[in-house]
């Protein structure tokens, strides 16, 4: 992972004033983008510098949107104490609200992949809250290449996160993580 250089506080203030802005902030260079979200990442770069930011990210992690999975990824680069189990229960949240036997939504796949990064950053602790991406890694995503090909894939993305948090033996009972990882397959 890469971090920013050293970032002096007043610069870390106007950051989070942005990040933690209650109505959307828009990009000077591309209409109808919500800059929030990536100074929140931002902030998570920035890890421990972040540190006065934690508490309040900590409350506003969620699953419903980026906004949500920006503040997990902020008080788990900070260290708050209680982030990993609440990560864990907000991606268990996430699988429940979709019934156990159909295909996710590809967004779906998505705040999975920022909870998991979240939880990455988390520490070395983290292999212990991975039970609901591997759960995740046992369905399938809903893939529209376009209107007219729909189709159930694995979730792929997930196995460099999972190998990032537990290891590469992780993998082990995903067998198209090693059919992605050689290219030749995203299911």
């Amino acid at each position: 992972m890469s971090r920013l250089p050293t970032v002096s506080a007043p610069l870390i203030k106007e950051i989070a004033n942005t990040a933690f802005a209650k109505e959307p902030q828009q990009s000077e260079t591309f209409t109808d983008l919500d800059i929030r979200p990536m100074a929140r990442s931002v902030l998570a770069s920035l890890g421990s510098a972040s540190q006065d930011y934690s508490s309040q990210a900590f409350e506003e992690i969620s699953w419903r949107d980026s906004m949500g999975t920006g503040a997990a990824q902020i008080a788990a680069a900070t260290g708050h104490p209680q982030v990993l189990p609440k990560i864990e229960k907000t991606m268990d949240e996430l699988l429940a609200s979709y019934p156990s036997n159909d295909a996710l939504p590809y967004p779906a796949l998505i705040r999975m992949r920022e909870l998991s990064w979240a939880l990455y950053l988390g520490g070395e602790d983290a292999k212990n809250h991975t039970t609901p991406i591997k759960n995740m890694m046992r369905r399938k995503i809903i893939f529209a290449a376009s209107p007219t090909f729909i189709a159930d894939v694995s979730p792929s993305e997930l196995c460099g996160m999972l190998a990032k948090i537990e290891g590469p033996e992780a993998l082990r009972p995903f067998d198209y993580c090693a059919k992605t990882k050689a290219g030749t397959s995203t299911q």
